[in-house]
Order: structure tokens, then C-alpha cells, then sequence
């Protein structure tokens, strides 16, 4: 009898875990929802807007000189993340893709980096 009780404790445990992860993690198409929400966010944006018109856009604050706008977990670390960006005047300067596992590495399939005073490839203007 109490192996049975001990087997179905750890059933229902294990039930718990793998349904919590499932909610934790976005699907394919919630990961594809969330990319293009991204998007939009930086297509709306322009460099030199101030951190406050930003900040009121994507609902997020500025934090140092960023303002990140993250989206919900995907398994792998693929998940996105908006950067941007602001000068000492907190005017935006930036605007990047990243995925959680890097920083430096845009994703594959991002939009390119617009950065002020460089062109998409990264060159001076």
C-alpha cells in the first residue's frame, strides 16, 4: 500500500513539473507571436526619440542606459530580446535583437542593428 501511495505521489509530481514547464516555455507559435511583436515595437521607434516616449511604447524602464524588452522563455536560449539603447541625453542611440544566450550575436533571422550615425552593415555614415 505504500508504494502504491509513494508511486502516485511521485506521479503527480512529476505531472506538476512537466505542466509547469509547459507553461513556462513559449510554443513555436508564441515564440513567433512574441518575434513579431518585437518588430513592430522597433519599427514604430526612431532614433533620438527620448527614454520617456520609449519607455511609455514598450511599458518597460530605463535601466542604466537600456531599456530591455524581453519575451517569454523558449527552450535553447532562442528566445528574443529587444535592446535599446540611449546616449547621455537619453535620446535612443540603438536598437537591437538578441536572443538570451548572447548579447553580441544578433539572431539569425533579426532585423539588423540600427545604430545612429551607422549604416545597417555597421559602417559610419
Amino acid at each position: 500500500m505504500l508504494r502504491v501511495l509513494a508511486l502516485l505521489l511521485l506521479l503527480f509530481g512529476l505531472s506538476l513539473t512537466v505542466g509547469q514547464l509547459r507553461y513556462s516555455f513559449a510554443s513555436s507559435v508564441e515564440a513567433a507571436e512574441n518575434r513579431e511583436r518585437l518588430r513592430r515595437i522597433a519599427q514604430e521607434l526612431e532614433l533620438g526619440e527620448s527614454a520617456a516616449k520609449v519607455s511609455r511604447l514598450t511599458g518597460e524602464r530605463l535601466e542604466g542606459d537600456t531599456i530591455e524588452v524581453d519575451t517569454k522563455l523558449e527552450i535553447g536560449a532562442s528566445n528574443w530580446k529587444l535592446l535599446l539603447e540611449f546616449d547621455k541625453s537619453r535620446k535612443l542611440r540603438a536598437i537591437r535583437f538578441r536572443s538570451a544566450d548572447t548579447l553580441t550575436v544578433p539572431p539569425p533571422d533579426a532585423p539588423p542593428d540600427r545604430v545612429a550615425g551607422q549604416d545597417n552593415a555597421g559602417q559610419p555614415l
